[in-house]
């Protein structure tokens, strides 16, 4: 996974406290990232997803559905786009 190997420095650090948002079978791929996490705080309910983004400091993630939730509940979020983004 080459995201994992990328991120890996900066999920590596012992400074923060990581979040795994992603629900259902998906979940499951955070296993093979090379840090430990909690388990899984969310349901596949959108009012989950959003009382959990609420009570963090920063969202990191490529997913739009969790980037626009965290940026209308107005929480700091990072989102990692392609070096060519679509207009979308």
């Amino acid at each position: 996974m080459d995201a994992v190997r990328l991120l890996s420095p900066v999920i590596c650090e012992n400074k923060c406290e990581w979040r795994n948002l992603q629900g259902g079978s998906a979940s499951a791929e955070a296993a093979d990232l090379p840090m430990r996490l909690p388990p899984n705080v969310i349901d596949s309910a959108m009012v989950s997803l959003a009382a959990t983004i609420a009570n963090l400091d920063l969202v990191l993630t490529v997913d739009t559905l969790a980037a626009h939730l965290a940026g209308a509940l107005g929480i700091r979020t990072w989102v990692m786009l392609k070096y060519q983004a679509d207009w979308r």
